[in-house]
């Protein structure tokens, strides 16, 4: 009935519109329908649903008087369009939900483990031959190739994912800091037409790729992970350079590191090295994450420590994942160098806990800021409305 109701109002209204009035052509989503679900209050389901209740108490009417005989079967199918919007609100009150939903422990690394594996994907292509921008996207098969273009989306994503890399504990704030140095002195390179970045760009020589278009998506995109961008390193220069997240971005490599070992199927290439040894490198470096440490010398011996652990982790990976030149890379060697390097990353972070190198780690989180800032203003979104 509420359907039927509709479809008439819409035949009439159109052809209203299209001989009448002239008016509201272009009109495909009302007001009313827009705001509708907004509120779960029984009166507006009964606004909204009304024109079903017409046809049904109309239907009513006009069995009574030239038809009684069909009730018993007509009878049910008017009673339920006449409560029909009484039975829709009933199913759309949501349940009652706690105010606050915590993720289970094992939801929790599940998804830091998904989130870790994405930001390898930086980590690999946004290297010097790309002039430090985000290839669009890597293709495995039928045969590896690399897509050499990137655009306002991919520039965006990847500033905001290197500030997230950091708030995870995978990088360090100066491997951070000097990520997004590259990528925003590349971007100063670009073309830009009335301060926004062409839709796309050949990464290895900063050409703008033909057609040349502004799109107005993109630029929104890239805007807002701008203004995320500049707030990011803003809270940065304020924050301790070590805490519990740093310890945990190192674990998580870790845990793909044994992932990989559990899916890997290595034949006895060596007497000398042995899976169970890389589990037992792999549980020292894990013992070393426990606890976190109070203070900068603590940090320091910590860090000094798990260094040498993750050398003996990745000298034990790479012996164990040697094989013939045909064979694809190892993912255990590759998360291994992962650890490796993120623990590499935050040992680096010690040479900012000194007077001088905080200073100077403010000024250039400060001087990112400034340049994130400027390109978003630098944006005309005028000429797109």
């Amino acid at each position: 009935a509420h359907q039927a109701w509709l479809m008439v109002d819409a035949v009439v209204r159109t052809l209203g519109r299209l001989y009448l009035t002239k008016r509201n052509l272009l009109q495909w989503v009302t007001a009313a329908q827009a705001s509708h679900g907004a509120d779960a209050r029984v009166g507006l389901f009964l606004r909204h649903l009304r024109g079903g209740v017409y046809v049904a108490v109309g239907t009513g009417f006009l069995l009574v008087f030239f038809e009684a005989g069909a009730w018993p079967v007509a009878g049910p199918f008017i009673l339920l369009w006449a409560l029909a919007p009484v039975l829709a609100w009933r199913m759309s009150v949501p349940d009652t939900v706690a105010e606050s939903q915590v993720l289970s422990p094992q939801e929790t690394i599940s998804l830091r483990l998904i989130a870790r594996r994405t930001w390898r994907f930086f980590e690999t292509f946004v290297d010097e031959e790309e002039n430090s921008l985000p290839p669009d996207n890597f293709q495995e098969t039928p045969e590896p190739d690399e897509a050499h273009r990137t655009s306002p989306t991919n520039l965006g994503l990847y500033l905001l994912s290197t500030t997230v890399a950091h708030d995870f504990g995978w990088i360090g704030v100066q491997e951070m800091v000097e990520r997004l140095e590259a990528t925003l002195g590349a971007m100063a390179n670009l073309r830009r037409v009335r301060g926004h970045f062409c839709n796309w760009y050949d990464t290895q020589d900063l050409r703008p790729l033909e057609p040349i278009y502004i799109s107005t998506v993109d630029s929104g995109n890239l805007a807002g992970h701008l203004i995320a961008l500049a707030q990011a390193c803003r809270e940065r220069a304020e924050r301790p350079r070590f805490g519990p997240e740093t310890l945990e971005g190192i674990r998580d490599a870790l845990r793909l590191v044994l992932s990989s070992l559990d899916e890997a199927d290595y034949p006895q290439r060596t007497q000398t090295v042995t899976v169970a040894q890389l589990r037992e490198a792999a549980a020292a470096i894990s013992d070393g994450l426990d606890g976190v440490p109070k203070s900068g010398a603590e940090w320091a011996d910590r860090l000094e420590d798990l260094k040498g652990r993750a050398e003996d982790l990745l000298d034990i990976a790479r012996t164990l994942s040697r094989g013939t030149e045909e064979e694809p890379p190892s993912e255990v060697l590759a998360w291994a160098t992962a650890v490796r390097d993120s623990v590499r990353s935050h040992a680096r972070d010690l040479e900012t806990t000194t007077v001088h190198g905080l200073e100077r780690l403010r000024r250039r989180l400060s001087d990112l800021e400034g340049v994130a800032e400027e390109m978003v203003r630098a944006m005309d979104f005028r000429f797109l409305y």
